[in-house]
């Protein structure tokens, strides 16, 4: 049987008209593919000029279009940094020393904070005075938690983005946390995730500036990370700290657990100059400025950063059997905590380690000093 004949390379409508015999209709004209790839010419890249709200932050530090991150330990006040990004991008007010360049409006697509945190968050605001009503949006955590893989969660994302934006203002989207977004702890698995975040968003003119909070990982033991380092500490650095044009990290100042004191720095900053570290004391839904920190004492490590583990030294072997000949495993680990201000389980490793390099020695249900 003879097949329809083409034109253009495109099958014409036809219908039989007898045994292999067909007439054309008619033919439809298929509009172009758009291009995939835009080319810019150095004429075209000079007589570019930025929108008045294409900068949100500072220079350029957070920008349309543009992924930011924030990182920290769990628990840290992460959360509360973004927030206090969406207030200021309400009020117009400075955001951890940063100028804001213009209002924005704010979706957080979260699923950690419930009803009675959020309700104490905007209660405490709304006490000083801050409506945020028309300015931000709170996702509650949903049941399939951030399923930015799935069709429909990107289109309800979507949807609330295009409603923040009809009022005319710029959109800052804040996506809390990354660990909820990925399948894997991979490069594969976190390229993914970044994909089907941004196909959740308006695209071109309209791209919103994007916010991410992650997490950092556990610190080694005498690791203590500032300025650019503390970008190897983002979990994931590999691959979403390459991805971001800015990213900022919050430490505690000391290991107490009542101590509200934290340390804002940046150590990625691909639009501008880093601006230098600040202090800053967490509060229930805002930070304010500590304009006499004692940058020194911090700098010289009489404050021991979050996480950061005491060292059990052979100093602290030593001392411990001044004046003593023999003691329990108990009491050499009680006075080992004592002495390094370790935990318990550290003790113990440093009991054990000594034990097997020959530091120390063990008689029937006692230990003594070797030498």
């Amino acid at each position: 049987m003879e097949h329809p004949p083409r034109q253009g390379g495109e099958a014409v409508n036809a219908k039989p008209t007898g045994p292999g015999v067909y007439v054309p209709e008619t033919v439809v004209a298929m509009p172009p593919p758009a291009p995939l790839l835009t080319f810019l010419t150095p004429n075209k890249i000079l007589n570019w000029k930025p929108s008045r709200d294409h900068c949100l932050v500072g220079e350029a530090l957070v920008a349309r279009g543009e992924l930011v991150l924030i990182a920290g330990a769990p628990g840290i006040g992460k959360s509360r940094a973004a927030f206090a990004l969406a207030v200021s991008g309400a009020k117009g007010n400075d955001w951890l020393g940063q100028p804001v360049r213009c209002k924005f409006r704010t979706l957080i697509v979260q699923c950690e904070n419930g009803m009675y945190r959020l309700h104490s968050d905007f209660s405490a605001l709304k006490a000083a005075g801050v409506d945020l009503e028309g300015w931000v949006e709170v996702l509650a955590p949903p049941d399939v938690g951030l399923a930015f893989g799935r069709p429909e969660f990107q289109k309800e994302v979507l949807a609330a983005c295009e409603r923040l934006q009809a009022g005319g203002h710029p959109l800052l989207v804040v996506v809390d946390p990354w660990t909820e977004c990925t399948q894997g702890d991979d490069k594969d698995g976190y390229q993914t995730a970044l994909k089907n975040i941004r196909a959740s968003l308006p695209k071109g003119e309209n791209a919103p500036a994007l916010v991410i909070v992650c997490h950092t990982r556990k610190p080694k033991e005498d690791e203590r990370a500032s300025g650019r380092s503390l970008l190897n500490s983002i979990a994931g650095s590999y691959s979403i700290g390459s991805a971001a044009r800015a990213a900022f990290v919050l430490q505690k100042v000391t290991d107490e657990p009542n101590d509200p004191r934290r340390i804002w720095s940046c150590c990625k900053a691909n639009n501008c100059e880093m601006p230098p570290p600040s202090a800053w004391t967490c509060e229930a839904a805002s930070f304010t400025a500590i304009p006499d920190f004692n940058w020194e004492e911090w700098k010289g490590g009489n404050n021991k950063p979050a996480g950061r583990p005491p060292k059990v030294t052979d100093a602290h072997i030593r001392e411990a059997f001044v004046g003593i000949s023999h003691l329990s495993k108990g009491r050499l680990k009680d006075k080992l905590m004592e002495l390094s201000r370790c935990s318990q389980s550290k003790a113990y490793d440093a009991i054990a380690r000594w034990l097997a390099s020959g530091l120390l020695k063990q008689e029937n249900d006692l230990y003594l000093l070797a030498e």
